[in-house]
Protein backbone atom coordinates (compact mmCIF):
# COMPACT_ATOMS: atom_id res chain seq x y z
CA UNK A 1 0.00 0.00 0.00
CA UNK A 2 1.22 3.48 -0.74
CA UNK A 3 2.39 5.60 2.18
CA UNK A 4 -0.47 8.07 1.76
CA UNK A 5 -2.96 5.21 1.86
CA UNK A 6 -1.39 3.84 5.03
CA UNK A 7 -1.46 7.26 6.69
CA UNK A 8 -5.12 7.67 5.75
CA UNK A 9 -5.95 4.34 7.35
CA UNK A 10 -4.20 5.35 10.57
CA UNK A 11 -6.26 8.53 10.73
CA UNK A 12 -9.48 6.66 10.00
CA UNK A 13 -8.70 4.03 12.61
CA UNK A 14 -8.20 6.70 15.23
CA UNK A 15 -11.47 8.34 14.28
CA UNK A 16 -13.76 5.34 13.90
CA UNK A 17 -12.56 2.21 15.65
CA UNK A 18 -13.16 3.54 19.17
CA UNK A 19 -16.89 3.90 18.57
CA UNK A 20 -17.27 0.81 16.35
CA UNK A 21 -19.92 -0.67 18.62
CA UNK A 22 -22.05 2.48 18.55
CA UNK A 23 -21.98 3.64 14.94
CA UNK A 24 -24.18 2.17 12.17
CA UNK A 25 -22.70 -0.63 10.11
CA UNK A 26 -20.69 0.76 7.21
CA UNK A 27 -20.96 -0.51 3.63
CA UNK A 28 -18.17 1.01 1.52
CA UNK A 29 -17.67 1.25 -2.22
CA UNK A 30 -15.19 3.12 -4.39
CA UNK A 31 -17.81 3.43 -7.15
CA UNK A 32 -20.39 6.17 -7.79
CA UNK A 33 -23.95 5.75 -6.53
CA UNK A 34 -25.39 5.04 -10.01
CA UNK A 35 -22.92 2.27 -10.86
CA UNK A 36 -24.39 -1.25 -11.34
CA UNK A 37 -22.38 -2.54 -8.38
CA UNK A 38 -24.32 -0.08 -6.22
CA UNK A 39 -27.76 -0.05 -7.85
CA UNK A 40 -27.91 -3.83 -8.38
CA UNK A 41 -25.51 -4.98 -5.67
CA UNK A 42 -25.09 -2.87 -2.55
CA UNK A 43 -28.51 -1.20 -2.48
CA UNK A 44 -30.59 -4.41 -2.87
CA UNK A 45 -28.37 -6.14 -0.30
CA UNK A 46 -28.96 -3.35 2.20
CA UNK A 47 -32.70 -3.47 1.53
CA UNK A 48 -32.83 -7.25 1.97
CA UNK A 49 -30.96 -7.07 5.27
CA UNK A 50 -33.22 -4.32 6.63
CA UNK A 51 -36.31 -6.56 6.78
CA UNK A 52 -37.27 -9.59 8.88
CA UNK A 53 -37.47 -10.37 12.57
CA UNK A 54 -33.94 -9.27 13.37
CA UNK A 55 -32.87 -6.80 10.65
CA UNK A 56 -29.33 -5.53 10.14
CA UNK A 57 -28.95 -1.94 9.02
CA UNK A 58 -26.11 -0.56 6.92
CA UNK A 59 -25.14 2.93 5.84
CA UNK A 60 -23.72 3.11 2.33
CA UNK A 61 -20.59 5.14 1.59
CA UNK A 62 -20.21 5.17 -2.23
CA UNK A 63 -17.74 6.98 -4.45
CA UNK A 64 -14.74 6.33 -2.19
CA UNK A 65 -16.24 8.64 0.45
CA UNK A 66 -14.72 6.53 3.20
CA UNK A 67 -12.27 4.15 1.50
CA UNK A 68 -10.78 4.05 -1.99
CA UNK A 69 -10.58 0.90 -4.10
CA UNK A 70 -7.09 -0.04 -2.90
CA UNK A 71 -7.98 0.53 0.78
CA UNK A 72 -11.22 -1.44 1.08
CA UNK A 73 -9.53 -4.68 2.14
CA UNK A 74 -7.47 -2.99 4.85
CA UNK A 75 -10.57 -1.10 5.96
CA UNK A 76 -12.45 -4.35 6.48
CA UNK A 77 -9.49 -5.89 8.29
CA UNK A 78 -9.21 -2.92 10.66
CA UNK A 79 -12.96 -2.59 11.35
CA UNK A 80 -13.34 0.70 9.52
CA UNK A 81 -16.22 -0.91 7.66
CA UNK A 82 -18.27 -4.06 8.07
CA UNK A 83 -18.90 -4.76 4.39
CA UNK A 84 -17.41 -3.48 1.15
CA UNK A 85 -16.75 -4.05 -2.53
CA UNK A 86 -13.37 -5.57 -3.33
CA UNK A 87 -11.47 -5.78 -6.63
CA UNK A 88 -9.31 -8.85 -6.08
CA UNK A 89 -6.93 -8.14 -8.94
CA UNK A 90 -5.61 -5.24 -6.82
CA UNK A 91 -4.30 -7.82 -4.33
CA UNK A 92 -2.41 -10.50 -6.30
CA UNK A 93 -0.19 -11.57 -3.40
CA UNK A 94 -3.06 -11.90 -0.93
CA UNK A 95 -5.41 -13.74 -3.29
CA UNK A 96 -3.43 -15.75 -5.87
CA UNK A 97 -6.02 -18.55 -5.98
CA UNK A 98 -9.04 -16.25 -6.21
CA UNK A 99 -7.27 -14.44 -9.03
CA UNK A 100 -7.19 -17.64 -11.09
CA UNK A 101 -10.60 -16.39 -12.21
CA UNK A 102 -9.10 -13.06 -13.28
CA UNK A 103 -6.38 -14.81 -15.27
CA UNK A 104 -9.13 -16.75 -17.07
CA UNK A 105 -11.28 -13.67 -17.65
CA UNK A 106 -11.70 -14.40 -21.36
CA UNK A 107 -13.39 -17.74 -20.60
CA UNK A 108 -17.12 -17.12 -20.85
CA UNK A 109 -18.94 -13.93 -21.81
CA UNK A 110 -22.53 -14.30 -20.54
CA UNK A 111 -22.26 -12.28 -17.35
CA UNK A 112 -24.80 -14.08 -15.09
CA UNK A 113 -23.30 -17.43 -16.03
CA UNK A 114 -19.79 -16.16 -15.23
CA UNK A 115 -21.05 -14.88 -11.87
CA UNK A 116 -22.59 -18.27 -11.09
CA UNK A 117 -19.46 -20.12 -12.22
CA UNK A 118 -17.26 -17.87 -10.09
CA UNK A 119 -19.52 -18.29 -7.05
CA UNK A 120 -19.56 -22.09 -7.39
CA UNK A 121 -15.79 -22.14 -7.91
CA UNK A 122 -15.43 -20.18 -4.67
CA UNK A 123 -17.78 -22.40 -2.66
CA UNK A 124 -16.91 -25.75 -4.18
CA UNK A 125 -13.89 -26.41 -6.37
CA UNK A 126 -11.43 -23.89 -4.91
CA UNK A 127 -10.81 -24.75 -1.27
CA UNK A 128 -7.67 -22.53 -1.27
CA UNK A 129 -9.88 -19.56 -2.24
CA UNK A 130 -11.83 -19.87 0.99
CA UNK A 131 -8.60 -20.28 2.94
CA UNK A 132 -7.23 -17.07 1.41
CA UNK A 133 -10.34 -15.20 2.50
CA UNK A 134 -10.06 -16.54 6.05
CA UNK A 135 -6.40 -15.54 6.28
CA UNK A 136 -7.29 -12.02 5.16
CA UNK A 137 -10.09 -11.69 7.72
CA UNK A 138 -12.98 -11.54 5.27
CA UNK A 139 -16.01 -13.66 4.39
CA UNK A 140 -16.97 -14.17 0.75
CA UNK A 141 -20.54 -15.27 0.04
CA UNK A 142 -20.65 -14.71 -3.73
CA UNK A 143 -18.84 -13.20 -6.70
CA UNK A 144 -19.93 -11.15 -9.71
CA UNK A 145 -18.93 -10.38 -13.28
CA UNK A 146 -19.30 -7.44 -15.64
CA UNK A 147 -20.92 -7.74 -19.05
CA UNK A 148 -18.65 -8.60 -22.02
CA UNK A 149 -15.68 -6.48 -22.98
CA UNK A 150 -15.55 -5.25 -26.58
CA UNK A 151 -13.16 -3.23 -28.74
CA UNK A 152 -14.54 0.32 -28.76
CA UNK A 153 -12.55 1.70 -31.66
CA UNK A 154 -11.96 4.93 -33.56
CA UNK A 155 -11.38 2.96 -36.77
CA UNK A 156 -13.21 0.01 -38.37
CA UNK A 157 -12.01 -3.45 -37.34
CA UNK A 158 -13.39 -5.78 -40.00
CA UNK A 159 -10.50 -8.20 -40.48
CA UNK A 160 -7.81 -9.74 -38.30
CA UNK A 161 -5.17 -7.53 -39.93
CA UNK A 162 -7.02 -4.44 -38.71
CA UNK A 163 -5.92 -5.18 -35.13
CA UNK A 164 -2.24 -4.80 -35.98
CA UNK A 165 -0.43 -1.84 -34.38
CA UNK A 166 -3.56 -0.53 -32.65
CA UNK A 167 -2.91 1.20 -29.34
CA UNK A 168 -5.40 -0.31 -26.93
CA UNK A 169 -6.40 0.81 -23.45
CA UNK A 170 -6.16 -2.45 -21.54
CA UNK A 171 -7.73 -3.46 -18.21
CA UNK A 172 -4.60 -5.56 -17.67
CA UNK A 173 -3.98 -9.27 -17.02
CA UNK A 174 -5.31 -11.52 -19.80
CA UNK A 175 -6.21 -8.57 -22.03
CA UNK A 176 -2.58 -7.47 -22.23
CA UNK A 177 -1.77 -10.89 -23.63
CA UNK A 178 -4.70 -10.74 -26.04
CA UNK A 179 -3.71 -7.32 -27.37
CA UNK A 180 -0.15 -8.47 -27.95
CA UNK A 181 -1.48 -11.61 -29.66
CA UNK A 182 -3.45 -9.44 -32.09
CA UNK A 183 -0.35 -7.39 -32.89
CA UNK A 184 -1.54 -4.37 -30.94
CA UNK A 185 0.07 -2.37 -28.15
CA UNK A 186 -1.50 -2.56 -24.66
CA UNK A 187 -1.63 0.74 -22.80
CA UNK A 188 -2.65 0.87 -19.16
CA UNK A 189 -4.67 3.77 -17.84
CA UNK A 190 -7.66 4.23 -15.57
CA UNK A 191 -11.12 4.18 -17.09
CA UNK A 192 -11.45 7.84 -16.16
CA UNK A 193 -8.55 8.71 -18.47
CA UNK A 194 -9.94 6.81 -21.47
CA UNK A 195 -12.09 9.62 -22.90
CA UNK A 196 -9.26 12.13 -23.12
CA UNK A 197 -6.85 9.54 -24.48
CA UNK A 198 -9.32 8.45 -27.17
CA UNK A 199 -10.35 11.94 -28.26
CA UNK A 200 -6.72 13.12 -28.37
CA UNK A 201 -5.58 10.14 -30.41
CA UNK A 202 -3.36 8.71 -27.68
CA UNK A 203 -5.14 5.36 -27.99
CA UNK A 204 -7.13 3.87 -30.86
CA UNK A 205 -9.24 1.39 -28.91
CA UNK A 206 -10.69 1.08 -25.42
CA UNK A 207 -11.57 -2.37 -24.08
CA UNK A 208 -14.80 -2.02 -22.08
CA UNK A 209 -18.47 -3.03 -22.15
CA UNK A 210 -20.95 -1.21 -24.41
CA UNK A 211 -22.19 0.82 -21.45
CA UNK A 212 -19.02 2.92 -21.29
CA UNK A 213 -19.86 4.42 -24.68
CA UNK A 214 -22.78 6.14 -22.93
CA UNK A 215 -21.61 6.59 -19.34
CA UNK A 216 -18.23 8.04 -20.37
CA UNK A 217 -19.35 9.50 -23.73
CA UNK A 218 -16.73 7.44 -25.54
CA UNK A 219 -18.97 7.39 -28.60
CA UNK A 220 -17.77 10.92 -29.28
CA UNK A 221 -14.66 9.24 -30.72
CA UNK A 222 -15.24 5.46 -30.70
CA UNK A 223 -17.47 5.01 -33.75
CA UNK A 224 -16.73 1.35 -34.50
CA UNK A 225 -17.35 -1.81 -32.44
CA UNK A 226 -16.64 -5.34 -33.71
CA UNK A 227 -19.14 -7.67 -32.06
CA UNK A 228 -16.44 -10.00 -30.76
CA UNK A 229 -16.80 -10.47 -26.97
CA UNK A 230 -13.43 -10.91 -25.28
CA UNK A 231 -14.40 -12.01 -21.80
CA UNK A 232 -15.64 -10.18 -18.72
CA UNK A 233 -14.05 -8.49 -15.74
CA UNK A 234 -14.13 -10.84 -12.77
CA UNK A 235 -14.15 -11.79 -9.94
CA UNK A 236 -15.84 -8.84 -8.23
CA UNK A 237 -16.70 -9.03 -4.56
CA UNK A 238 -19.87 -6.95 -4.27
CA UNK A 239 -20.72 -8.01 -0.71
CA UNK A 240 -17.44 -8.78 1.08
CA UNK A 241 -17.86 -8.91 4.88
CA UNK A 242 -15.28 -8.54 7.59
CA UNK A 243 -14.89 -11.78 9.54
CA UNK A 244 -15.59 -9.86 12.75
CA UNK A 245 -18.91 -8.59 11.44
CA UNK A 246 -19.90 -12.03 10.15
CA UNK A 247 -19.17 -13.48 13.59
CA UNK A 248 -21.43 -10.87 15.21
CA UNK A 249 -24.47 -11.97 13.19
CA UNK A 250 -26.85 -14.62 14.48
CA UNK A 251 -27.66 -17.69 12.38
CA UNK A 252 -30.78 -16.19 10.81
CA UNK A 253 -28.90 -13.02 9.87
CA UNK A 254 -26.07 -15.03 8.34
CA UNK A 255 -28.53 -16.98 6.21
CA UNK A 256 -30.20 -13.75 5.17
CA UNK A 257 -26.82 -12.25 4.25
CA UNK A 258 -25.90 -15.32 2.18
CA UNK A 259 -29.23 -15.20 0.36
CA UNK A 260 -28.94 -11.44 -0.26
CA UNK A 261 -25.39 -11.92 -1.54
CA UNK A 262 -26.57 -14.56 -4.00
CA UNK A 263 -29.17 -12.11 -5.29
CA UNK A 264 -26.44 -9.48 -5.63
CA UNK A 265 -24.07 -11.84 -7.47
CA UNK A 266 -26.59 -12.28 -10.27
CA UNK A 267 -28.11 -8.81 -9.94
CA UNK A 268 -24.83 -6.98 -10.58
CA UNK A 269 -24.41 -8.79 -13.90
CA UNK A 270 -27.92 -7.81 -14.92
CA UNK A 271 -27.16 -4.23 -13.91
CA UNK A 272 -24.22 -4.18 -16.30
CA UNK A 273 -26.32 -5.71 -19.08
CA UNK A 274 -29.12 -3.21 -18.57
CA UNK A 275 -26.60 -0.39 -18.81
CA UNK A 276 -25.30 -1.97 -22.04
CA UNK A 277 -28.85 -2.04 -23.41
CA UNK A 278 -29.24 1.68 -22.76
CA UNK A 279 -26.08 2.36 -24.76
CA UNK A 280 -27.03 -0.07 -27.54
CA UNK A 281 -30.35 1.69 -28.03
CA UNK A 282 -28.50 4.89 -28.98
CA UNK A 283 -25.69 3.52 -31.14
CA UNK A 284 -27.27 4.52 -34.44
CA UNK A 285 -28.20 7.96 -33.12
CA UNK A 286 -24.58 8.49 -32.01
CA UNK A 287 -23.16 7.27 -35.30
CA UNK A 288 -21.61 4.09 -33.93
CA UNK A 289 -21.32 1.15 -36.34
CA UNK A 290 -21.24 -2.51 -35.34
CA UNK A 291 -18.98 -4.84 -37.33
CA UNK A 292 -19.57 -8.58 -37.51
CA UNK A 293 -16.28 -10.44 -36.96
CA UNK A 294 -15.14 -12.60 -39.85
CA UNK A 295 -14.28 -16.28 -39.54
CA UNK A 296 -10.57 -15.62 -39.10
CA UNK A 297 -11.18 -13.30 -36.16
CA UNK A 298 -13.32 -15.97 -34.48
CA UNK A 299 -10.83 -18.76 -35.16
CA UNK A 300 -7.91 -16.66 -33.91
CA UNK A 301 -9.82 -15.92 -30.70
CA UNK A 302 -10.53 -19.63 -30.26
CA UNK A 303 -6.85 -20.45 -30.79
CA UNK A 304 -5.84 -17.81 -28.25
CA UNK A 305 -8.20 -19.29 -25.64
CA UNK A 306 -6.78 -22.77 -26.28
CA UNK A 307 -3.24 -21.61 -25.58
CA UNK A 308 -4.32 -19.49 -22.61
CA UNK A 309 -5.02 -22.57 -20.52
CA UNK A 310 -1.41 -23.70 -20.78
CA UNK A 311 -0.06 -20.18 -20.25
CA UNK A 312 -2.13 -19.63 -17.10
CA UNK A 313 -1.20 -23.01 -15.65
CA UNK A 314 2.52 -22.45 -16.26
CA UNK A 315 2.49 -18.86 -15.06
CA UNK A 316 0.63 -19.53 -11.81
CA UNK A 317 2.69 -22.61 -11.05
CA UNK A 318 5.93 -20.67 -11.50
CA UNK A 319 4.80 -17.52 -9.72
CA UNK A 320 2.97 -18.98 -6.71
CA UNK A 321 4.09 -22.63 -6.62
CA UNK A 322 0.45 -23.69 -6.75
CA UNK A 323 -0.45 -27.32 -6.30
CA UNK A 324 -3.07 -29.01 -8.49
CA UNK A 325 -3.32 -25.86 -10.60
CA UNK A 326 -4.41 -27.87 -13.67
CA UNK A 327 -7.38 -29.25 -11.71
CA UNK A 328 -8.47 -25.77 -10.61
CA UNK A 329 -8.08 -24.19 -14.04
CA UNK A 330 -10.02 -27.00 -15.72
CA UNK A 331 -12.70 -26.85 -13.03
CA UNK A 332 -13.26 -23.15 -13.61
CA UNK A 333 -13.40 -23.58 -17.39
CA UNK A 334 -15.92 -26.41 -16.97
CA UNK A 335 -18.07 -24.38 -14.57
CA UNK A 336 -18.29 -21.53 -17.06
CA UNK A 337 -19.50 -23.96 -19.74
CA UNK A 338 -21.96 -25.56 -17.32
CA UNK A 339 -23.60 -22.32 -16.18
CA UNK A 340 -23.66 -20.85 -19.68
CA UNK A 341 -25.63 -23.86 -20.88
CA UNK A 342 -27.98 -23.61 -17.89
CA UNK A 343 -28.61 -19.88 -17.97
CA UNK A 344 -28.98 -19.17 -21.68
CA UNK A 345 -32.04 -21.42 -21.58
CA UNK A 346 -33.70 -19.15 -19.02
CA UNK A 347 -33.95 -16.23 -21.46
CA UNK A 348 -32.94 -13.49 -19.04
CA UNK A 349 -34.96 -14.64 -16.01
CA UNK A 350 -32.87 -13.01 -13.30
CA UNK A 351 -35.00 -14.20 -10.41
CA UNK A 352 -34.87 -17.82 -11.54
CA UNK A 353 -31.10 -17.68 -12.07
CA UNK A 354 -30.54 -16.38 -8.54
CA UNK A 355 -32.88 -19.00 -7.11
CA UNK A 356 -31.06 -21.84 -8.90
CA UNK A 357 -27.67 -20.56 -7.72
CA UNK A 358 -29.00 -20.35 -4.16
CA UNK A 359 -30.64 -23.77 -4.13
CA UNK A 360 -27.90 -25.70 -5.92
CA UNK A 361 -24.73 -23.99 -4.70
CA UNK A 362 -24.89 -21.48 -1.85
CA UNK A 363 -27.53 -22.97 0.47
CA UNK A 364 -26.03 -26.49 0.50
CA UNK A 365 -22.48 -25.16 0.97
CA UNK A 366 -23.39 -22.75 3.75
CA UNK A 367 -25.16 -25.60 5.54
CA UNK A 368 -22.04 -27.75 5.20
CA UNK A 369 -19.49 -25.07 6.10
CA UNK A 370 -21.34 -23.08 8.76
CA UNK A 371 -24.03 -25.51 9.92
CA UNK A 372 -26.76 -23.14 8.75
CA UNK A 373 -29.89 -24.65 7.26
CA UNK A 374 -32.13 -22.73 4.90
CA UNK A 375 -35.06 -25.13 5.54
Amino acid sequence: MKRTGAMLLVVLMGSFVADAQERPHRYVSYLPAKHPLITHGATPFIEHMAVGRNPVHYKLFPGGALLGAENVLAGLQHNLAEIGQVVFIYYPAQFPYINIMAELAMVGSYAPAVSAASTEFLWGACTPCKEEARRQGIVLLGLSSTSPYLHLSTEPINRWEDFRNLRVRSPGAVWDRWIEYTGGVPIFMSSGEAYEALTRGQVDVVLNPYSVLRTSSLWDAAKHVPTLPVGTYRPIGATVMSAAHWASLDDAQKLQAAWASTQASIGVSFGYMESDDLASARLEQEGVSLHEPDNEMRSRLSAFLDQEREWVIGSLRDRWQMHNIEVLVDAYIALNAKWHARFVMLEGDQERMAQILWEEVVAPRIALEYGLSAD
